[in-house]
């Protein structure tokens, strides 16, 4: 019995076989001419469109070919990446190199499928490199690291696009990575980099020693609702403080100091008001004490510093404004300007209006102020330093990238190709430091008694984008579910 219930079984299923076989070929037939119709369109598309190949000279010494006819380069400085983008927007490459900052070269691959842009990412490896690959929410990406005999040092490259574009792109991926591989890189000599290295910071020390024009940019506290230009190359904001309602610049040697405060005044008349603060001690030397209907001004020195400090009032005199600016009186000359610029702009009594409220970081100096740039930590390599920082951000948005300065030199870093920090969270950001002839930054010779000072929170150009959490959520169920 049982035997024969196999063979019907067995007839049965050959039945089955032959017409699933039938339904099968048919489909397949389908297939091939819908894949063949496809072929021949995305084909003519990419056809329309040479990639142009080229090859891209990075500027630590080693160069890649890239599609030069389906990208452009963004107009953002190069640093240690580059960004190319599609005429649509619709892909982004991005050049650049990586210093591996944590112990092994293994723990380097975990850190960045640690990423969000790498999550759910699969991993191919070979001989000095490995690959990550994936997508999600209609994007693909692709990207590829190359690292030195050392395995320290990292050229790469990163391809993302949209989906309905794989056509375009896959191929452009597939020969980049070819092409891009540990055998095939002409890495430079010890005396290249040195060379290099010494061009390098022999401009950098050319730019930061020559003379610098005033560098005025806009502050706006709005807590307090107001707004001044300040000398942002010679005054450097200070963390904020308890109070809001008071901001406080400073010179990197610190012996020149910009105080801007505003609140309500507590006293009936501006004159009253000059009168009391005179009276304190702190302006007996006094050169110049100017008055108008809604303003006061006092110059003059405390002892080897002169000082100049503008107080303006609203309409009722209920509220006042203030700067106070300290300097070494043998900087007179070079302050001269920025107090007649600060004289001029601030005698306006005026109010920041519809700018939220602290938490809603609607401007660009809310946005810069919920972004914390920790103090660095500087290491030494051959021939070159790296600073690392911590950087939270405590805004409402996704953190993609900002520019810093921490040694006051003038030489702004963009810093975007590894940023992806979520509100309430913390990423590490890396930048390398060419060294002059004595081992210290190139970019301090103009101050050789403070070479090897940095300072934290020294960023600006945050660029934030919306934060929708319940895309992210999404994005981690499915990542629990179904790993990946």
């Amino acid at each position: 019995m049982w035997v024969s219930v196999g063979a019907r079984r067995d007839q049965n299923r050959h039945e089955h076989a032959k017409v699933f076989a039938k339904s099968l070929l048919r489909s397949w037939h389908a297939a091939c001419l819908t894949l063949f119709g496809v072929w021949f369109v995305t084909s003519n598309a990419v056809a329309q469109q040479d990639p142009g190949w080229r090859n891209y000279m990075h500027e630590l010494g080693w160069q890649i070919q890239y599609p030069a006819g389906l990208f452009s380069p963004a107009p953002n400085p190069s640093g240690l990446g580059k960004d190319f983008f599609s005429d649509d927007q619709s892909a982004k490459l991005t050049i650049l190199s990586a210093v591996r900052t944590t112990d092994s070269y293994q723990a380097f691959q975990q850190s960045l499928l640690l990423e969000p842009r790498y999550r759910g990412a699969t991993q191919t490896q070979g001989a000095g490199w490995f690959a990550l690959s994936g997508g999600g929410n209609a994007r693909r990406y692709f990207a590829k690291f190359v690292f030195d005999e050392d395995r320290h040092f990292a050229r790469a490259f990163a391809l993302e696009y949209d989906q309905s574009q794989s056509a375009i792109y896959s191929p452009i991926v597939t020969q980049m990575a070819a092409n891009f591989s540990y055998e095939g890189s002409s890495w430079e000599s010890d005396e290249d980099r040195r060379i290099r290295a010494d061009s390098r910071a022999q401009k950098i020390s050319e730019s930061a020693a020559a003379p610098r024009t005033t560098e005025w940019r806009l502050y706006e506290n709005t807590n307090a609702g107001w707004a001044l230009h300040y000398p942002a190359n010679m005054l450097f904001p200070t963390p904020v403080t308890g109070n809001r309602g008071v901001r406080i610049f400073q010179s990197s040697d610190e012996n020149s100091v910009l105080i801007v405060t505003g609140g309500a005044s507590r006293i009936s008349t501006i004159q009253d008001y000059r009168d009391q603060l005179i009276s304190h001690g702190r302006h007996e030397d006094l050169k110049t004490n100017t008055m108008s209907a809604n303003w006061f001004s006092l110059t003059g020195t405390r002892g080897s510093r002169s000082f100049f400090e503008k107080y303006l009032f609203s309409a009722d005199a209920s509220d006042v404004q203030s700067v106070a600016l300290e300097y070494p009186t043998t900087r007179s000359e070079e302050f001269a300007s920025i107090i007649n610029r600060l004289g001029t702009d601030f005698s306006t009594y005026s109010i920041l209006e519809n700018t939220g409220s602290w938490g809603d970081f609607k401007t660009a100096t809310d946005r810069i102020n919920g972004v914390v740039v920790g103090a660095g930590v500087w290491q030494e390599g051959t021939g070159k330093g790296t600073l690392s920082f911590t950087v939270n951000n405590n805004t409402n948005g996704v953190l993609n990238s900002l520019q810093i300065d921490p040694f006051r030199s003038g030489q702004w870093r963009t810093i975007d190709d590894k940023l992806a920090i979520y509100p309430g969270e913390a990423g590490q950001i890396e930048i390398e430091v060419v060294l002059a002839d004595d081992g210290k930054p190139a970019e301090t010779v103009h101050r050789p008694d403070n070479r090897l000072k940095w300072w934290d929170n020294m960023h600006r150009d945050v660029v934030l984008s919306p934060f929708k959490r319940e895309d992210v959520f999404k994005e981690e169920v499915g990542s629990w579910l179904f790993g990946n």
